[in-house]
């Protein structure tokens, strides 16, 4: 007896079987359909993408898009062969198989495009990463208090804002920003910038304190409100942000460039504070920023213009001065370089420190060949994103682990001053500096591969910015995911056509 004589023989005998089998391929279509219907809803996305990071997430997408375009193919032919035992088996031979053959080849063509058009697209990492640094833009603006500023803790509703957190937030908001601002949140952030210029201390020289009420202030806040000032002027956000007001704001910046200028020490690095008669008051953090202030105005398209070279020697003395006290015995740029015998390595301030260096390096070049520490640098950290020893790897290392100023360092003896200790992010800068190597020609396939090993990561920076309850994670957070979705955004628009 022939198979299908076998079937036929089984459906006869079993009526119930017949429906059975109809039903049996529906449900099997009904299941790829709410696979594909879950596939396709973002918040299923983005909680997978959070859980298990994107590598992980492209691994889900391929093997659930097989596993729907196994179920359809599985109830269509379970529908194929209802319809023919319920339908085709009563006609004389020759009609069965004209009639077969035509729903077979119309039922494979249908099932072939019901596949295609159904299959959820791949999860796309920049839009993903784009929609979370919308949700953290909206929440941090939600930290504001009346009168303005931003609070420093997420978690204390009762915080007073601070000059720190309030800059940290509008630069992570505003700078590499792609998509417009709101009208609302334009009138926030601008009602934030009027507020850090009002509680400027009166001294020209002082700038911010830690608090309102301090009377001398901190060189590393000075620069994040400068970063914050220079990026509600980009070309893109100025007549947003400041209307017909913009004037005021170049005129501001100019005050605020100055006083950086002015706290220079003459070793080329910065101290925290304004004192400049003690060259071993200067700091690794103070440097970079006030340095990365003073390169991102000069590539300002109008405060480049209104400067010109004015702030190119302070630039170049903070490059030679950040150069000379790389460390090599810890392969790291240390906070406090004038103290000897360092044992501790610190990624999150040398990968600060790279990207700044990176920043600028189209004008200011030579400087970065002439000394070969950068070239040391850049390579003893881009090895240690990848390194074989997973206890010193980076790509193994959890974001919440940084570290901290050593307490030692807090004090700028013989002065009374005692600094706060900062934290230095190893997650966010690293994948800043990662954003920036990447549209640098000639960099070489091994940073290619540590920085790629980063990305695939990046959930675990998400998930540290989203649970810890300082402002400033998430601000540093959000500066770097917003670099790197610009960068995602403009290779796509400069991509040749045909590369995929």
């Amino acid at each position: 007896m022939s198979n299908d004589q076998a079937t036929e023989e089984l459906l006869k005998s079993h009526p119930g079987l017949s429906r059975l089998l109809g039903w049996c391929g529906l449900a099997t279509l009904a299941l790829g359909y709410i696979a594909t219907l879950l596939g396709k809803i973002f918040e299923v996305k983005r909680y997978l993408f959070e859980a298990v990071g994107p590598d992980r997430l492209l691994s889900i997408h391929f093997g659930m898009a097989f596993g729907v375009a196994a179920l359809f193919i599985f109830g269509y032919l379970i529908l194929a062969v209802w319809i023919y035992h319920r339908y085709f088996r009563q006609l004389e031979p020759r009609k069965r198989r004209l009639f077969g053959g035509a729903v077979t080849a119309c039922g494979l063509l249908f099932a072939g495009c019901s596949v295609y058009a159904v299959l959820p697209p791949p999860p796309d990492v920049p839009e993903l990463l784009d929609r979370e640094s919308s949700l953290w833009e909206k929440e941090l603006l939600s930290l504001g208090v009346r009168g303005g500023g931003i609070r420093g803790s997420r978690a204390d509703q009762s915080g007073e804002p601070q000059v720190w957190s309030t800059a940290q937030s509008l630069t992570g908001i505003m700078l590499n920003r792609w998509r417009p601002l709101s009208e609302t949140d334009a009138k926030r952030i601008r009602g934030h910038l009027d507020y850090l210029d009002e509680i400027r201390i009166p001294k020209d020289e002082e700038g911010w304190g830690y608090m309102s009420d301090f009377d001398w202030g901190i060189t590393e806040i000075a620069g994040w409100v400068t970063l914050a000032y220079l990026a509600s002027t980009q070309p893109n956000m100025v007549s947003l942000v400041w209307g017909g007001d913009s004037e005021k704001a170049f005129q501001r910046l100019g005050q605020y460039l100055k006083l950086l200028q002015d706290r220079q020490l003459s070793n080329g690095g910065w101290a925290p504070i304004s004192q400049k008669d003690n060259l071993r008051f200067a700091r690794t953090y103070s440097t970079v920023i006030a340095l990365w202030a003073l390169i991102e105005a000069k590539k300002h398209p109008e405060m480049g213009k209104r400067i010109g070279s004015a702030f190119d020697e302070a630039i170049e003395g903070g490059i030679r001065w950040l150069l000379a006290r790389y460390n090599d015995q810890v392969k790291s740029w240390v906070p406090n370089p004038e103290r000897p015998k360092q044992t501790e390595s610190f990624p999150g301030l040398t990968a600060q420190v790279l990207y700044v260096l990176e920043r600028a390096r189209p004008e200011f070049d030579f400087l970065l060949q002439a000394n070969s520490s950068y070239q040391r640098a850049l390579q003893a950290y881009t090895s240690s994103i990848a390194a074989a020893d997973g206890a010193s790897s980076l790509a193994s290392r959890a974001a919440t682990s940084n570290d901290r100023t050593p307490d030692s360092d807090v004090y700028l003896r013989p002065s009374k001053v005692i600094l706060e200790g900062s934290t230095f992010l190893w997650f966010p800068w690293s994948l800043a500096l990662c954003t920036q190597l990447s549209g640098r020609a000639g960099v070489d396939p091994d940073t290619k591969r540590a920085c790629s090993l980063l990305l695939g990561r990046i959930n675990d920076l998400i998930n540290f910015a989203q649970n810890d309850a300082a402002t400033y994670i998430m601000s540093e957070s959000l500066f770097a995911i917003h670099l790197q979705v610009d960068q995602s955004i403009k290779s796509q628009v400069t991509r040749p056509a045909g590369n995929s």
